[in-house]
């Protein structure tokens, strides 16, 4: 048994001693494993993810060391110090004309410092203070177009006064002249009436020219139209774009109404509104069904 047991140990030594001198050998190549994540400075701004020569060296080099030291140290440029280091312009970096904030220009015509410049086509504007009936002062315009017998007359209105902004059409092309008022601030149609007016007396000494650049304090005379009547339908609208165009570039697909002096049509069996605008020379009230606005209402949708 003791014999045994001699031998035993013996073995037992024997195994131990490869183990520890294979273990000595497997330890002495230290942080050979550790590979450098360093990233040396790229050739470019943009190019952050090129490594260095950190990780070149870092691979398979032996720490030195004896038995002893070389457990948990690592050779030069290993994990521990590569891992986390850029070099100059390395991820995250971005070189001249990157993704940051640009700065901006100068403030062009149309931002939110101001109105754009709209050039009117060739013509001549007019422009003078006008005093209202209720004692209200605005700024009217009237634009003639070159080599057309047309005029357009617009206001911004003054709604604390009962004003709404408006545009009014005058067009003296035809044998007769007719005039299209279109209220502004939601889709109302182009209500068509007549006029006295006479172009020639418009352009000349005694018309335009002595209003612009005026403060004129005579207000208008006061007219009252009916404009509940339906729209006309489109044949007759088409007929009537036909015979005089700058009706249609006016109008467009708003529709046209035959406005009426008030009082010239039955009553209207439904409930209605005022809107006043001013045109060139007048104060002009219009009486609108209620809802007009988008959905083109009219005497012949409430007719008895």
């Amino acid at each position: 048994m003791m014999g045994f047991s001699v031998k035993f140990v013996a073995v037992l030594l024997l195994v131990a001693l490869v183990g520890l001198s294979f273990t000595e050998a497997q330890r002495g190549r230290g942080g050979g494993r550790g590979r450098g994540r360093g990233r040396g400075p790229p050739e470019g701004g943009n190019q952050g993810n090129q490594e260095g020569e950190g990780q070149g060296e870092g691979q398979g080099q032996r720490g030195p060391g004896s038995r002893g030291q070389g457990q948990g140290q690592r050779g030069s440029g290993g994990q521990g110090q590569g891992q986390g280091q850029r070099g100059p312009g390395g991820q995250g970096q971005r070189g001249p004309g990157g993704r940051g904030p640009g700065e901006r220009g100068p403030a062009g015509p149309g931002g939110r410092g101001g109105r754009p410049d709209r050039e009117l086509p060739a013509g001549d504007l007019y422009i003078w203070n006008q005093t209202l009936s209720t004692g209200e002062v605005v700024v009217q315009r009237v634009f003639v177009p070159e080599n057309k017998s047309v005029m357009i007359a617009g206001s911004r209105g003054d709604k604390d006064a009962g004003f709404m902004p408006g545009r009014t059409l005058y067009d003296f092309s035809g044998a007769s002249g007719v005039v299209a008022i279109r209220p502004r601030g939601g889709f109302f149609p182009c209500f068509i009436t007549d006029t006295t007016l006479n172009f020639d007396t418009l352009m000349g000494v005694t018309g335009l020219i002595t209003l612009n650049e005026t403060e004129n304090t005579v207000a208008h005379g006061q007219e009252n139209l009916d404009g509940t009547s339906e729209k006309l339908p489109l044949d007759a609208t088409t007929a009537l774009y036909e015979a005089q165009p700058e009706l249609k570039r006016f109008c467009g697909f708003a529709g046209v109404v035959i406005a009426a002096p008030l009082g010239d049509l039955p009553p209207f069996e439904g409930e209605t509104r005022n809107v006043t605008v001013l045109t060139y020379d007048s104060e002009v009230t219009l009486t609108v069904p209620v809802g007009i606005q988008g959905r083109g209402r009219g005497r012949g949708s409430r007719r008895g």
